[in-house]
């Protein structure tokens, strides 16, 4: 146990090969650190799997359904899950979990979360008003996760396995490392506990702060920098507002050589409106950005919607969306155009929540 002004630290050994370090700092952010491996075999004759498992105890942290927990989308809007169902299976017949283990694991990018209810007891004439509560596990890589219990979490960081599971690798999960004696792993958890709402609202900016964490690069001084030299500067002439995140701003187009001369001063931009709604899309009006002289030294003259990817232009590729064997002709579809205004002088787009938009911009140089 090593305690210090700024963090607090609990060293855990569980064997050689697999430790743990939790950290509390002093601004009440809370993670932990573990190592684990070699993995021992048994000169190939053991598997192991190695978790670790979070369990909370406490009033509103048991979920409303019971199974119910929540993981990420490719680290961006979470899924619902339910243990021992698949809800989203168009079947006829009651599933029946038969792994009820295996069959609960999901595959986790950055995130898994536990939403509460509130204990809303009664005694005598008081209802107890104490908040729901929310617990996330925020993960530095991808790993497989799930909560075989209502208020526990576990996640897989490592494991080792002797023979082929027959899915299609040809081999086992073995890998020797260097030394020949297996791999050894580190990695990293942030977790939080705190009301259900707070969670909800700051999860969309946490995930992206331990998924995309800021790279440090430093070089030396070229010269000495003088009193009235700049020490910050920024491409951004705005201040963008926490739910809107800048994506890309990549010079456009890639291949210059085979782009015409009048598509050379132009960039592509996407931008992602963080702030999602736990009920579903559209009940939220989109944000409003004037992106004219976003940009520091140029000024926008055009703004073309296109899709994710930017192969084509988004109206185009609306018209010639591919229609599932699945879909009725009455199945909705959920997708929206973000939409560009030209007033007189200013470019100003719409996001909605939720959703990431991509344009290929034209600008000019400011005198």
């Amino acid at each position: 146990h090593y305690r210090g002004d700024c963090v607090e630290e609990v060293h855990l050994h569980y064997s050689s090969w697999a430790t743990l370090v939790v950290r509390l700092f002093s601004d009440g952010q809370l993670e932990t650190e573990w190592t684990a491996g070699p993995i021992p075999d048994g000169w190939f004759q053991f598997s192991r799997e190695l978790i670790i498992r979070y369990t909370l105890q406490g009033e509103g942290i048991m979920p409303k359904t019971s199974g119910e927990f929540f993981t990420d989308s490719a680290g961006r809007r979470l899924i619902r899950r339910v243990r021992n169902q698949r809800p989203d299976w168009n079947t006829s017949f009651v599933f029946q979990e038969k792994q009820p283990v295996a069959g609960n694991y999901y595959p986790i990018v950055n995130r898994i979360m536990l939403k509460g209810s509130p204990p809303g007891r009664r005694t005598g004439d008081y209802l107890d008003s104490r908040p729901a509560m929310g617990f996330v596990v925020y993960t530095d890589r991808a790993q497989g996760g799930s909560s075989l219990r209502d208020a526990q979490v576990e996640l897989m960081i490592h494991r080792r396995l002797v023979r082929d599971d027959g899915y299609g690798v040809g081999e086992a999960l073995a890998e020797q490392g260097v030394d020949r004696r297996g791999l050894i792993v580190r990695g990293r958890h942030l977790l939080r506990l705190d009301e259900l709402s707070v969670i909800e609202r700051e999860d969309p900016v946490y995930a992206r702060l331990v998924t995309k964490e800021p790279i440090l690069v430093f070089a030396p001084a070229v010269k000495q920098p003088q009193p009235s030299s700049p020490l910050s500067w920024s491409a951004l002439n705005i201040e963008l507002p926490a739910q809107i995140h800048l994506l890309s701003l990549i010079a456009w187009p890639l291949l210059k050589s085979t782009a015409p001369p009048q598509a050379y001063d132009q960039v592509l931009l996407r931008l992602e409106h963080l702030d999602v709604n736990s009920t579903g899309y559209g009940n939220r009006d989109p944000y409003q950005l004037d992106i004219t002289f976003m940009f520091r030294g140029i000024r926008i003259t055009q703004a073309t919607e296109v899709t994710l990817t930017a192969d084509q232009e988004r109206t185009v590729a609306q018209t010639e969306r591919l229609r599932w064997p699945t879909e009725s002709p009455n199945t909705p579809v959920w997708s929206y155009g973000h939409q560009v205004i030209r007033a007189t002088q200013q470019i100003i787009i719409f996001i909605h929540p939720g959703t990431i938009a991509s344009f290929i911009l034209n600008y000019k140089p400011l005198d």
